[in-house]
């Protein structure tokens, strides 16, 4: 299974070279690393069978009703964490709203959940936030740190659900690969509206 997880790395890297006429020795570097850093990994399924991802141990799961901030409307938080030894943390965390609730603002839902996250810490200190797009969805990248910590992430909506994937680590252990084969690893697995 690791195998077949290297061998795919490397042809997505050798398809890429084709379209871009000879990707840079850096970036096949840097793929070489981001292998190597996540080859012992282990492919996560939910019990829901909703995604796919890849993280360095089995996460621990947790559920929590949160009202949405100013109103008395419910969402369903279900969290999957991974934490390493050194703190550096994996979350993958699905928002779920009620059919009911309007999500039609895309972008102001999903700059609506990142705020929130951000603004829980006054110390928090916004190094990126842009709308971009994530396996074809619209989605708010994010980067932050307070004090000691990092925290860099993607939020997107798939039906009547935010995912959010967050990597979080002390700034010394802040590893940019790790978090690239973190994100890039997810796949949504049952079709979602879009």
């Amino acid at each position: 299974m690791y195998k077949g997880t290297i061998l795919a790395l490397f042809a997505i890297a050798a398809t890429l070279s084709l379209i871009d006429f000879g990707l840079s020795k850096k970036a096949e570097k840097g793929l070489e690393i981001q292998a190597d850093l996540t080859k012992d990994w282990i492919k996560f399924v939910p019990f829901t069978g909703k995604f796919t991802v890849y993280l360095p141990r089995t996460p621990k799961y947790a559920i929590d009703i949160v009202n949405v901030p100013k109103t008395d409307i419910k969402r369903w938080y279900e969290m999957y964490v991974a934490e390493e030894p050194n703190g550096t943390v994996f979350l993958v965390n699905l928002i779920s709203y009620h059919s009911s609730f309007d999500l039609s603002n895309v972008k102001g839902v999903l700059h609506n959940v990142v705020n929130e996250m951000i603004s829980s810490n006054l110390n928090n200190r916004v190094l990126e936030l842009k709308d971009e797009t994530f396996q074809g969805r619209r989605s708010v990248f994010f980067h932050f740190q307070n004090e000691s910590i990092e925290v860099k992430g993607i939020a997107f909506l798939a039906g009547m659900t935010v995912y959010q994937l967050t990597y979080t680590a002390l700034s010394e252990n802040f590893n940019e690969n790790e978090y690239e084969g973190f994100v890039n690893s997810f796949e949504l697995v049952k079709p979602l509206e879009p």
